[in-house]
C-alpha cells in the first residue's frame, strides 16, 4: 500500500510535467527545422535568380570569359552551393563551377523549378532576355499595339541557370536542435521529478504514516500515533487522527470491559441454563420412570376389561378409556424422545442397509390403518442401499407416514426415490388438503398442528415432525416439504448412497415408534399356549398382567423381589423346579447392582464370559439363557439408559419400554413362544 501510494504520487507529479516539456520542445525544434528548410529554399531561389539576371547580357553577347568568372563567382559566395552550371539555349553548358551533375538535371523550359535529389536540391533559372516597348510616331497605332504585345509575352530564354545546393549544413543544425530540444525536455522532467520529492516529502510521507496508523488502529494497537512534528502542511489531519486513536482506544477499553461482564453474565446464565436442564432431564428421567409404571399397568387394565362384559355393555366408554391411554402413552413418548434428541447424548450408529426393507416393513405395518381410512397405499420399488442410522432413518419415515395418513381423508399415499448426484431423496406424497405456503417454514417447529387449534390431545402433540428434524439434524441429513393447497404434500429427505467399502453394521439409540394403534388393533382371538414367569416387582404391573395373559391361555407365575429370584433361580437350576417357557424379567428389580451372577448360583461356560459390564438382570437373563437355550426372555423396562438398551442388544435380548401396548406384548411372547416350539 505505502509503494503504490508514493509512486502514484510520483507519477502524479512527473507526467505532467515531463509530458509539457517534450510538447513544448518538439513543437520549438520542429518549427526552427521547418525555418531552416524554408531558408534554404529563399537562398537557392535568390542565389539562381540573382545569377540569371547577371548573366543575362553575356549570355546574349557570347562572352563566355564572363559568363565562367560569374558561376566561380556565385560558387564562393555560399558555402551550401555544391556546384553552379549556367547552359545556352540548346542546352549546351557553356560554364560551371564546383561539382556538377548534368545526368539528374531535369527538362528545363522558361519556368522557375525546384528539385529535390536525393542529396542535394537542385534550383532551376531561365536566363531571359530584358525587352522594353519603343514608341514609334511613324509606325502608327498598330505598330504600337503589337510592340505592347510582344512586351508582355514570354521570351525565349537566352540559357539557364543551375544552382545545386546541399542540405548537409541545415543537417547539422537540425542536429544541434534536437539534442538541445532533448536536453531542454529532460531538464524539465528532473524539474518533475524534484517537484513530485518535495510533494512527496511534505504530503505523501505524512500520509502514509496517518495510513500506517490508520491501519495499526483497525488491527487493535491503541497505542498508535502520528508525529505531529514531521506532518508538516498535514498537522492538522495528525491532531485529528491522535485525537480519533485516544477515543478508539477509551471505547475499546469500554468495550472490553463491557465484554468482560456480558461474557461473566451468560457464563452465568449457562451455567444456570445447564443446571436446569440437567434438572429438567433427571426431572424427566424420574417422571418418566414413576409414569411409565401406572401408565403400564393402565394399559394393561385396560386390554383385560376389553375383555369382559363391560366391554360389551359400554363399548364406548372402554373404547374412550383405551383411546386416551393409547393418547397419553403417545405424548409420553414424544416428550420423552424430545428431551432425548435434545440432550445431545444420542449419537447415530452408522450401518449400511436396503432402502426397501425398511419402507416396505413401515408401509405393512401402517397398511391396516390406511385401510380403515380406505386410503390407497403404494410404493415404488428401490434396490439403492443407503449409508446411515437404520432405526433413525425409520422413524423419521414413520412419523411423515403417519402424519401423511392422519391427514389425509381420500385418495392416497405413495412412497417412491429418486437418485442424485451420491444421494437419495425419500418422498412421501399424499393427496390430503395441503398445508399454506406461509405455514411450511413453522411445519417442523414443536407443537404445530395445523388442523388442530383446539389442541384436542387425541390428535397428537405435534411433535412427530418435530423428532423428524431433530433426528435429521444428528444424521446431518436435508428434510424438507412441497405442499400445494388442496392438492397435497410431499414430505423428503436426502440421505447419502452407501459407497464400496467395508462398511460396520450397528443399531442407534431405541426411539421405537410411538404410533402403535393400528398394532394394537391387528392382536387376534387365537390362544397362546405356553407358560411365562414374570420378574416384576411392581404390585399393579402384576394385578394387570394376571389377568390378561391368564386370558391369552398363558400359564403364569410371579416373582416380586430380588430374594426370591436368587432362591427360585438356584432352585431351579437343581431342576427342583420347572422350567417356564418365557421369563418376563423387570430389570429394576435388581436397583442399582451391577456385576456378574457367578459362584455357587450357576458357572459361567468356559470361554463365554460377559466382556462388558451389564446390570444383574441383564446378566441373569444372558446365564438363563446359556443355561437352557430353549428358554425365552423378555426384558420390559422403565429404564431411558441408552447404555441398558445397547447391553440388551448385545446380549441379543427384546427390550421393550414401558408403557407397553397389550397387542406389542403379545406379539412379542408369540414370537418367542414360536421359536421355543421350534427348538
Amino acid at each position: 500500500m505505502k509503494t503504490s501510494l508514493r509512486l502514484r504520487i510520483v507519477l502524479a507529479a512527473v507526467l505532467p510535467v515531463t509530458l509539457v516539456a517534450f510538447l513544448l520542445t518538439g513543437l520549438f525544434v520542429f518549427r526552427a527545422i521547418h525555418s531552416l528548410e524554408q531558408n534554404l529554399l529563399t537562398r537557392g531561389h535568390a542565389i539562381a535568380h540573382q545569377l540569371a539576371g547577371s548573366a543575362e547580357f553575356p549570355l546574349f553577347a557570347g562572352d563566355r570569359a564572363s559568363v565562367a568568372a560569374l558561376a566561380d563567382a556565385t560558387l564562393r559566395s555560399n558555402a551550401d552551393i555544391g556546384g553552379v552550371a549556367l547552359t545556352d539555349a540548346s542546352g549546351a553548358v557553356l560554364a560551371s563551377g564546383g561539382t556538377v551533375h548534368p545526368a539528374n538535371w531535369p527538362k528545363r523550359d522558361a519556368v522557375v523549378s525546384l528539385h529535390v535529389l536525393t542529396d542535394k536540391l537542385l534550383f532551376v533559372h531561365p536566363v531571359l532576355r530584358t525587352t522594353a516597348a519603343v514608341d514609334d510616331i511613324y509606325s502608327g497605332t498598330a505598330s504600337l499595339v503589337a510592340a505592347s504585345q510582344r512586351a508582355l509575352s514570354v521570351p525565349a530564354p537566352l540559357g539557364h541557370v543551375i544552382v545545386e545546393l546541399s542540405p548537409r549544413g541545415i543537417a547539422a543544425q537540425r542536429n544541434e536542435l534536437l539534442l538541445t530540444g532533448a536536453m531542454v525536455a529532460l531538464l524539465g522532467t528532473l524539474l518533475g521529478v524534484a517537484l513530485a520529492l518535495l510533494i512527496y516529502r511534505s504530503i505523501s510521507e505524512p500520509l502514509l504514516e496517518a495510513n500506517d496508523v490508520v491501519a495499526q488502529i483497525a488491527r487493535g494497537i491503541d497505542s498508535a500515533r502520528m508525529n505531529t512534528d514531521a506532518a508538516g502542511a498535514l498537522h492538522s489531519l495528525a491532531d485529528g487522527i491522535n485525537a480519533m486513536a485516544a477515543r478508539v482506544a477509551m471505547t475499546q477499553e469500554d468495550l472490553r470491559f463491557q465484554v468482560a461482564v456480558t461474557t461473566a453474565e451468560l457464563l452465568a446464565q449457562k451455567d444456570a441454563a445447564e443446571r436446569a436442564t440437567a434438572a429438567k432431564s433427571q426431572f424427566l428421567s424420574s417422571a418418566s420412570h414413576d409414569l411409565r409404571q401406572p401408565l403400564h399397568a393402565l394399559g394393561l387394565f385396560v386390554s383385560t376389561l376389553q375383555q369382559t362384559d363391560a366391554a360389551r355393555t359400554e363399548p364406548v366408554l372402554v373404547g374412550n378409556i383405551l383411546s386416551s391411554v393409547n393418547a397419553l402413552r403417545e405424548m409420553l413418548d414424544a416428550i420423552l424422545d424430545v428431551s432425548h434428541l435434545d440432550s445431545g447424548t444420542i449419537k447415530p450408529r452408522m450401518s449400511t442397509f436396503a432402502l426397501d426393507d425398511v419402507i416396505t416393513r413401515l408401509v405393512r405395518d401402517l397398511a391396516p390403518l390406511a385401510t380403515d381410512k380406505g386410503l390407497q397405499l403404494r410404493v415404488r420399488p428401490t434396490g439403492l442401499r443407503v449409508r446411515c442410522d437404520r432405526q433413525m432413518v425409520e422413524r423419521i419415515l414413520l412419523n411423515m407416514l403417519s402424519n401423511a395418513a392422519r391427514h389425509t381423508e381420500h385418495g392416497g399415499i405413495l412412497v417412491g426415490c429418486r437418485r442424485r448426484a451420491g444421494k437419495v431423496m425419500i418422498e412421501v406424497w399424499d393427496t390430503g388438503k395441503g398445508i399454506p405456503q406461509a405455514l411450511l417454514a413453522s411445519i417442523f417447529d414443536e407443537y404445530v398442528q395445523l388442523d388442530n387449534p383446539e389442541r384436542d390431545s387425541r390428535k397428537g402433540l405435534g411433535l412427530g415432525l418435530a423428532i423428524c428434524r431433530r433426528l435429521a439434524d444428528i444424521l446431518d441429513v436435508r428434510i424438507g416439504v412441497r405442499s400445494r393447497e388442496a392438492r397435497g404434500t410431499v414430505f423428503w429427505i436426502e440421505l447419502p448412497l452407501a459407497g464400496d467399502e467395508a462398511l460396520l453394521s450397528g443399531g442407534s439409540a431405541d426411539l421405537v415408534p410411538t404410533s402403535r394403534r393400528a398394532t394394537d388393533r391387528l392382536a387376534d382371538a387365537v390362544q397362546v399356549n405356553g407358560s411365562v414367569l414374570v420378574i416384576d416387582d411392581d404390585p399393579a404391573t402384576q394385578a394387570a398382567l394376571q389377568p390378561i395373559l391368564t386370558g391369552w391361555g398363558l400359564q403364569v407365575g410371579f416373582i416380586t423381589d430380588k430374594a426370591t429370584v436368587r432362591q427360585f433361580f438356584n432352585g431351579m437350576h437343581g431342576h427342583e423346579m420347572p422350567l417356564p417357557d418365557v421369563v418376563i424379567l423387570n430389570p429394576e428389580i435388581f436397583g442399582d447392582e451391577n456385576g456378574d451372577i457367578k459362584g455357587n448360583e450357576l458357572d459361567h461356560e468356559p470361554g463365554h464370559e460377559p466382556d462388558y459390564e451389564q446390570s444383574q438382570a441383564i446378566a441373569l437373563a444372558h446365564v438363563l439363557q446359556r443355561a437352557y437355550p430353549a428358554l425365552g426372555v423378555l426384558l420390559i423396562s422403565n429404564d431411558e439408559a441408552l447404555e441398558t438398551q445397547a447391553a440388551a442388544r448385545l446380549a441379543g435380548f427384546p427390550l421393550l419400554r414401558k408403557p407397553v401396548p397389550p397387542g406389542r406384548l403379545r406379539s412379542a411372547l408369540q414370537h418367542l413362544l414360536v421359536n421355543h416350539d421350534t427348538s
